[in-house]
């Protein structure tokens, strides 16, 4: 390992953003430029009669008013591209022709000089709706009777998908008990820090140039080619500085589409930004799940077999990749680190009345984990056993690897029982503290455990109906001798510039300085993948090695020629190629010969220095098997925690004292990277827990605002004591992914210690809405009253007589 990758304080562009200097969308400003807003719907659902713009259009500075039949004869519709079934076929308009089908949805656009001019005129545009029944709620959305969205479907279901491997039915017969829980988890959004936008023109040659707050470059440019006929490289996509993505951008929304076929009908630049707080109106949201959950169990604690029924509310599903996305990866991951060998599911994506659901960060995985790990507390609860002793009995075994769960997911992880064994011992000594400091108050306190095996750079193919497991990049070394890496995903705030930077360097025994990565723009490279799924790293770091390595080979090539010896004794140091008994020849020089002086060269040396790299996950499929199992994932991370929290019951407030954190995220490239995403993601799954909920009333969001919809603030979050235990994956660089793991597992975590501290009270956690109001609800359904020593109390006999030294050395979930 060089000095490079040792640099824990490496973060490339940092000096760049904290003095302002970053370019975001919104400092985008183009001659000419006019501005967009939407005028959207009030009603959940209407028929749409006419939309009357004429009165907009008086307005001085206002330029145009459109709605979608307007854009609906200059374009075609955008499809889902999945299979039907299980999908039902939809292919929408960009913006709607009959029907609004949830409030906030873009009616009509009205470009004008200015936003203000703009936003005035949008409220004199006027359109007639004869108003519909409608449904907010995905259990109701699901029922025969509900109001249709869409009525060629016949129901609300937008994908079915069943799954059953094993035995489940010996496995519920044979069983010493069957648990039978519903869980609810509810909506929320994510907040980037920079909402959204778009700007477009037309160039003079007729070629469309896009600016977008997106993670997904290249998928926004061949969906635009797609509903415009055109060809690819007659449009350009560039994502500019990004203030957090979140899973939110890596969509295509309508409003993308919209301003960038408006550029191309408009003979002046158009932009439209979304500010944060619209997120909440209009947005995308993300979460909503109804889990009925039916676990059999031996008298150990051994979950035998699984049965869930998921029903999974999808908002009106008009985006691309489809929202329904996160609804497969919990059904298909709902087992997590455990090893069920029996295990059935029935999914339902249900369409409602609402804002569109997609990804935000753990893509479904939190409400799998959170489902999975508060079935294990309950169980133990009626087997008076410890929590962690079950999960001990229930973690997958250290062999064999690959571990194939029963959904086909491949785990190449190292010892989960061993990170969960030091979980333990790091938590123990801590616990024992918090609980003697609580007597005497109104404050309980409580421990919970969640453990998690984590899908990690899944192959695209299976959300978006197209693309792969596959990444691409370039290497440049420049005359001057500045190395240039290329990429097709997106930084959007995780510092992907140093840590490519830190490879690059790495892999040509170079100084990091030297080193400029390029990203977000299609023109780079003729495809790139985007930002999600813990696959940035893993994927695009695995294709620069590959272009490191060629270019490492013709410098050794150049080398042996200028220095006049073989290319075999060449070696690599500071930037410069040296021989024995020769003087060293640095990167520039060969360059410069390479690019200024080919002639100099003999004919078997091409000019030039620079190659592409690739990496494929070939092992990733991109559709299920006949038996309908799946392995989407080019590797697997592992991460087991414990958070600590005090309960006030008459306040209904949770503070989280301690979370610790045991994780494998192969060898850390950038470790001061890994420390952020750990304590910004816990972050994250801490707010959605203890703060957030988004509620819909009278079919229109009610907390639509800042004022009514908190986020955790820092004094609210601790510091993530995080403790590494790695095991190099199998992939170039041995690389694991780390950007979602405390996202996913912290809500669950905290709802066990939650019910822990309040088990006294007998209060039971069914639902990840644990804001105060929420939990002062389930107080009171249980007519409780406050104990202010039975908290502490029932804390001291959690996991102390658990002797891992004994647990490491047996395997308790084999038949």
């Amino acid at each position: 390992m060089t000095n490079a990758m040792k640099d824990n304080s490496c973060r490339q562009n940092a000096d760049r953003f904290l003095a302002g200097d970053g370019t975001y969308l919104p400092d985008i400003v183009l001659p000419g430029m006019k501005h967009a807003t939407f005028v959207r719907s009030p009603h959940p659902h209407a028929r749409i009669r006419a939309v009357d713009g004429a009165r907009a259009l008086t307005v001085p500075g206002v330029q145009a008013v459109l709605s979608g039949p307007d854009f609906a004869r200059q374009t075609r519709r955008v499809a889902h591209l999945m299979p039907t079934p299980p999908f039902q076929p939809l292919a929408w308009p960009l913006l709607p022709i009959d029907k609004v089908r949830y409030v906030g949805d873009p009616v009509a656009v009205v470009v004008a000089d200015d936003p203000y001019t703009a936003q005035d005129a949008a409220e004199l545009v006027q359109v007639s709706y004869e108003e519909l029944p409608w449904v907010t709620s995905p259990q109701e959305a699901a029922a025969k009777e509900a109001p249709l969205l869409y009525e060629e479907w016949g129901s609300n279901v937008f994908m079915r998908d069943t799954f059953q491997h094993g035995d489940v039915d010996a496995a519920f017969a044979t069983a010493a008990g069957i648990l039978d829980e519903r869980f609810d988890h509810h909506r929320m959004c994510g907040f980037p820090l920079e909402g959204h936008g778009v700007c477009a023109y037309r160039e003079p040659s007729g070629r469309l140039i896009v600016y977008a707050s997106t993670q997904f470059p290249h998928q926004l440019r061949d969906v635009l080619a797609d509903i415009t006929d055109t060809r690819l490289t007659s449009i350009r996509v560039v994502s500019p500085d990004v203030g957090g993505g979140f899973g939110l951008k890596q969509h295509v929304t309508r409003e993308e589409l919209v301003i960038a076929v408006l550029a191309l009908m408009l003979p002046y630049p158009v932009r439209w930004t979304r500010d944060v707080t619209s997120l909440l109106d209009h947005g995308i949201h993300a979460r909503q799940q109804v889990h009925e959950v039916k676990a059999a169990y031996r008298t150990d604690g051994k979950i035998l077999a699984l049965r869930a029924h998921i029903v999974a509310d999808v908002g009106n599903p008009l985006l691309y990749f489809t929202g329904a996305g996160p609804a497969l990866v919990t059904a298909s991951t709902l087992t997590g680190a455990y090893d069920v060998r029996a295990y059935a599911f029935e999914l339902e994506a249900v369409a409602t009345n609402t804002v569109p659901i997609g990804g935000y960060r753990g893509f479904g995985q939190p409400q799998a984990v959170f489902t999975m790990e508060r079935t294990l507390d309950l169980i133990a609860q009626r087997l008076a056993m410890d929590p962690a002793q079950i999960r001990r009995v229930n973690l997958i075994p250290d062999q064999p690897r690959p571990f194939i769960s029963s959904t086909g997911l491949s785990y190449d992880t190292g010892s989960i029982r061993g990170q969960f064994d030091r979980l333990l011992e790091t938590t123990r000594s801590k616990t024992n503290s918090f609980g003697s400091a609580d007597r005497g108050s109104d404050t309980y306190t409580g421990v919970g455990f969640a453990c998690y095996i984590e899908v990690n750079a899944p192959n695209v193919h299976s959300l978006a109906g197209r693309y792969g497991a596959f990444e691409t990049a370039t290497i440049a070394i420049q005359p001057d001798g500045c190395i240039i890496g290329c990429v097709g995903t997106k930084d959007i705030g995780q510092g992907n510039a140093a840590t490519f930077a830190q490879i690059i360097a790495d892999e040509l025994e170079a100084s990091i300085d030297d080193v400029v990565i390029r990203d977000g723009d299609t023109d780079l490279l003729p495809l790139g993948m985007g930002t999600m799924g813990s696959r940035t790293l893993i994927m695009t770091g695995a294709a620069l090695r590959d272009a490191a390595h060629q270019v490492k080979a013709k410098l050794a090539t150049l080398a042996a020629y200028q220095l006049g010896v073989s290319s075999e004794t060449v070696r690599f140091h500071g930037g410069a190629c040296h021989a024995p008994g020769k003087k060293a020849v640095s990167y520039q020089d060969l360059a410069t010969l390479a690019y200024h002086t080919p002639h100099l060269l003999p004919p078997e040396i091409e000019p030039g220095l620079m190659a592409t790299g690739v990496f494929h996950a070939r092992h990733a499929a991109s559709a299920p098997d006949a038996d309908g199992r799946m392995n989407p994932a080019a590797t697997y991370s592992s991460q087991v925690a414990a958070a600590t929290v005090h309960v006030e019951p008459c306040s209904g407030q949770i503070m989280v004292t301690d979370f610790t954190l045991v994780h494998d995220c192969g060898t850390a490239v950038n470790p001061i990277a890994v420390q952020g995403q750990i304590q910004g993601s816990f972050a994250q799954g801490l707010s959605a827990v203890l703060f957030e909920e988004l509620k819909y009333e009278a079919g229109r969001p009610a907390n639509a605002t800042l004022a009514n919809y908190p986020v955790a603030r820092a004094s609210d979050i601790p510091r993530v004591d995080a403790v590494e235990q790695n095991t190099p994956s199998n992939l170039p660089g041995g690389v694991r992914g780390i950007g979602q793991v405390a996202t996913i597992l912290a809500p669950a975590a905290i709802a066990n210690a939650v019910d822990n501290a309040l088990r006294p009270l007998g209060i039971t956690i069914r639902q990840s809405d644990l804001t105060p109001s929420a939990l002062r609800r389930l107080i009171g359904k249980a007519d409780a009253h406050t104990n202010p020593v039975a908290g502490a109390a029932w804390l001291e006999g959690l996991f102390i007589d658990v002797d891992t030294s004994q647990l490491s050395t047996e395997d308790p979930s084999a038949d």
